[in-house]
């Protein structure tokens, strides 16, 4: 049985060697959605309250 190879179609976008990284404007800005940025918040408040659990304070208030 002979199968056919499907043709390649040729890529004309960027190469991810071309494209460098963390710079501003290199590349199109994606933002966070809404339901992105509330994960985040919610962990970032999650992770501060289990930091505050287990690090004893300095000074007594």
């Amino acid at each position: 049985m002979h199968v056919r190879e499907t043709p390649k179609k040729k890529w004309y976008g960027p190469l991810a060697s071309d494209v460098r990284a963390s710079l501003p404007g290199s590349w199109r800005v994606v933002f966070d959605t809404p339901e992105v940025n509330n994960a985040k918040d919610q962990f970032f408040n999650t992770y501060r309250q289990q930091v505050k659990s287990v690090v004893p304070r300095r000074f007594s208030q």
